[in-house]
């Protein structure tokens, strides 16, 4: 091997790396059977959850395949008590999964609302990041309407004109559900009214679109824009239509995780 050949290989290897960097210094990659927190996560039974923090088993520990942790597996089924123990004991907040998702998008995804909470206020979940498609837990709140999580992430200064990969904003992802009382809250906070998608459609456009979303047309245009936005990315994207694909890992993996396969300590 030349060294031209070996420093391309030595290049790619750290850019590998860096992809999951975060997931692979917040612990140690295990299987989710030989690791107590995974199985005290998805049971959110207080019992277990003490038994798992009295193995010393690491809490950060992430799952092989996807990388996602105990912290993950708790914030997608809304398992409040264990993301409190999860906390308590050193979780990383931000963790990262294998898609660039932090626990406090899955929570916002299935609609969680105290697990969400539970991440920003007791946890301090960074309200700014983004997965690997550009979408903030902005965005996935904003989509389900969940206002009292919009609300507390925008007075956190959560980016409200962030695009993800196709341009949407938190504003056009609300508009097109239906989700009014999310509107309202975007466009109170400053969110942009005007800014386009990639194909030049601002959010009025996407609610205007469906005659059943004619209120939420009138309301975007009825306020001002106050929104600079950000770039739209090149990168095409696969929408979290319906579940999401990381969800279902997590729910499938709580559901066969055995509390007996190892032990909780002596």
């Amino acid at each position: 091997m030349n060294r031209l050949t070996a420093a391309a290989l030595t290049l790619s290897l750290s850019a590998l790396a860096a992809c999951n960097q975060g997931a692979r210094d917040g612990g140690a990659s295990v299987k989710a059977d030989t690791n107590p927190w995974f199985a005290a996560a998805a049971s959110n039974d207080a019992a277990t959850l003490n038994a798992a923090a009295a193995s010393g088993a690491d809490v950060n520990a992430h799952e092989t395949r996807d990388y996602s942790t105990p912290l993950h597996l708790a914030a997608n089924a809304g398992h409040e008590p264990a993301i409190r123990a999860l906390l308590e004991r050193g979780a990383l907040v931000d963790a990262l999964d294998e898609d660039g998702r932090r626990p406090l998008m899955l929570a916002c995804h299935r609609s969680k609302t105290a697990a969400a909470l539970t991440l920003i206020n007791r946890g301090g979940a960074n309200v700014a990041l983004r997965d690997r498609q550009e979408q903030t837990a902005l965005m996935f709140a904003a989509r389900n309407g969940n206002t009292e999580v919009v609300r507390v992430m925008t007075a956190r200064s959560a980016p409200l004109d962030a695009q993800r990969s196709d341009g949407w904003t938190a504003l056009h992802l609300a508009a097109r559900e239906g989700q009014i009382d999310a509107v309202r809250a975007l466009t109170e906070a400053g969110a942009s009214t005007t800014l386009p998608d990639r194909r030049g459609r601002t959010p009025a456009d996407v609610a205007g679109s469906q005659t059943d979303h004619s209120r939420l047309g009138k309301l975007t245009k009825s306020h001002p824009n106050r929104g600079g936005g950000e770039g739209v990315p090149d990168e095409s994207i696969t929408v979290w239509e319906g579940e999401a694909p990381v969800g279902n890992r997590l729910a499938k993996r709580a559901r066969r995780i055995e509390l007996p396969t190892f032990s909780l300590g002596s």
